[in-house]
């Protein structure tokens, strides 16, 4: 156990730093060295007839492994959106690539959110 300094000390001595947190049972369930996600940003990917495959750049993508997720939003278009596929994801580098999946048309490629990041 480490000791806590009294309020108003000086933090010379050994001290332990970090992070650790424990559930009612004492059971550590997140600690310092756990692998956590930072979302790096959004952008969105516009399908449809106006889809057109693109890629951005991002310098913290090398700072850890790539993660994304895809959230559908074409709900809101005049036609049903059953049947539509998301685009391709391909991450190189600190590029990320949105392509067009494979045997469909831009015609069924859904509006989507993509949330990227790395853990």
């Amino acid at each position: 156990m480490t000791q806590r300094p009294r309020k108003g000390a000086n933090f010379k001595g050994n001290y332990m730093f970090g992070l650790q947190v424990r559930n009612g049972s004492g059971n550590a369930v997140l600690d310092i060295s756990d692998r956590l996600t930072r979302v790096l940003g959004t952008v969105f990917i516009q399908g449809g007839p106006q889809f057109s495959e693109g890629s951005i750049n991002h310098g913290g993508i090398s700072s850890g492994t790539f993660w994304y997720a895809l959230i559908d939003n074409s709900t809101g278009r005049d036609y049903s959106y059953i049947g539509f596929s998301p685009p391709k994801i391909v991450q190189d580098g600190n590029n990320v690539f949105w392509r067009m999946p494979s045997g469909l048309s831009k015609d069924y490629v859904s509006d989507n959110l993509m949330i990227y990041g790395v853990y």
